[in-house]
């Protein structure tokens, strides 16, 4: 428990004072009794800015349910600059968390200073911080221009790698696909190709498919081999490979619920702070809106995906968004290769513009035709908006159906 925090309980009140130490914490309610002759509930981290997530997330209910807001009183310093963007990202983006600013280092120098006033003053002033602020670059930040921008970590396919310099982190990438065309798959190749390649971590919120569902799928991605498919015999060994490139490092949101998306809002902000995970898969993101009218489906996929964005960008980690694509209306059908455009995707255009990468996939399901076995196990991945490089271009695979994998094409079969 944090340091204060039975005494916190038993004080209540509207607020609840969060310092960096323990002395702090004692000057604070130090200067609230001097000062105004009230007692306050105060708490401090159990071990610096490092702690917040610790100290904080097993508590985390209990402060929401018990306070009205949070006021974090930080050292001045570059350390408690990352304490306030922990704190932030670690309470839901409607609770109230207020950060203090005084003239001395912590609190507890402020009291040693005789400016009680003063740090009281800064608990009643405190505000909420702005999402952004103005930086100026002085001379010594333009030493970083003189050396090209490092490419992200790869992608299970060269050719996207090649054309969108890699998985960036802070980024938001938006892929969608014709119903039954292998985006699951698609989600599962990327994923584990993080895993394996980068020893990353990953969260995959896939509310469709079972927690066993997407174990099946994943491990079976991770060594080319079916689990999923009960007319396809499971060795054994293959599962032992499997279990031992992916344990601990793949995370899945449990069915035990409809998802809500506030409630996985905050889940992903809190395993990247307490777990490290900087790569999510929302797979399909239209399952988060069931039960909504078209237009609130719109309207709450175009504000969810800003969400989405501002979350990557300002934590540093990367989220990748999956959806159908939009029914057609009229010439060809999705079945019949198609090549979408922004207008496809589901939800609104806007949602596209809030991503920092949008992708399409063409697939073809034909029962007749010239070559239409080659080509029902053929897909493109169409880059249509790429906002950092302008970068379009497409990128071929081949559905490999003894592996279950989607391999890269080396050239472009037409």
């Amino acid at each position: 428990m944090p340091f204060g925090w039975k005494e916190a309980l038993e004080q209540g009140g509207y607020s609840l004072y969060i310092t960096e130490g323990e002395e702090d914490a004692v000057a604070v309610y130090t200067a609230w009794m001097r000062e105004k002759k009230q007692k306050v509930a105060v708490i401090s981290l159990k071990n610096g800015t490092g702690s917040v997530v610790k100290t904080l997330q097993p508590v985390l209910k209990d402060i929401t349910d018990k306070w009205k807001q949070v006021v974090y009183l930080p050292d001045q310093d570059e350390a408690g600059d990352e304490g306030v963007k922990a704190i932030r990202s670690l309470f839901p983006a409607d609770y109230a968390v207020k950060i203090g600013k005084y003239s001395e280092k912590d609190a507890n120098e402020m009291v040693k200073a005789g400016k009680e006033k003063e740090l009281v003053s800064s608990c009643y002033n405190a505000g909420v911080p702005l999402s952004s602020a103005i930086k100026e670059f002085t001379l010594e930040d333009f030493d970083i221009v003189k050396k090209a921008p490092d490419f992200g970590i790869s992608f299970p396919y060269a050719g996207l790698t090649d054309l969108l310099r890699g998985i960036r982190l802070g980024t938001t990438v938006y892929i969608a696909a014709p119903e039954k065309a292998g985006k699951s798959t698609l989600v599962n190749e990327i994923a584990t190709h993080l895993m394996l390649s980068h020893n990353e971590p990953v969260f995959a919120i896939k509310p469709e498919e079972s927690e066993e569902g997407t174990l099946r799928r994943m491990a079976g991605s991770a060594v080319g081999r079916v689990f999923h498919d009960p007319k396809v015999k499971v060795n054994p060994e293959d599962v032992d490979k499997a279990s031992a490139l992916l344990a601990g490092k793949l995370f899945v949101l449990e069915r035990n619920q409809t998802p809500d998306w506030k409630e996985i809002r905050q889940l992903m902000r809190e395993a990247y702070l307490s777990r490290g995970i900087k790569y999510f898969f929302i797979d399909p993101i239209t399952n988060l809106s069931s039960g909504m009218s078209s237009s609130e489906r719109d309207s709450f996929l175009s504000g969810m995906t800003r969400e989405v964005a501002e979350d990557a960008k300002s934590l540093g980690y990367t989220v990748f968004l999956f959806c159908h694509l939009k029914t057609v209306k009229d010439g060809l059908a999705w079945s019949e290769g198609r090549v979408a455009t922004a207008d496809d995707f589901a939800g609104s255009r806007s949602m596209v513009q809030s991503c920092d990468v949008a992708i399409a996939m063409q697939a073809w399901m034909l029962t007749e035709g010239e070559n239409y076995e080659y080509l029902n196990r053929r897909r493109v991945l169409h880059v249509l908006r790429e906002r950092e490089y302008n970068a379009v271009g497409k990128v071929n695979l081949i559905w490999n159906t003894y592996t279950g994998k989607l391999e890269e094409q080396e050239q472009d079969e037409e």
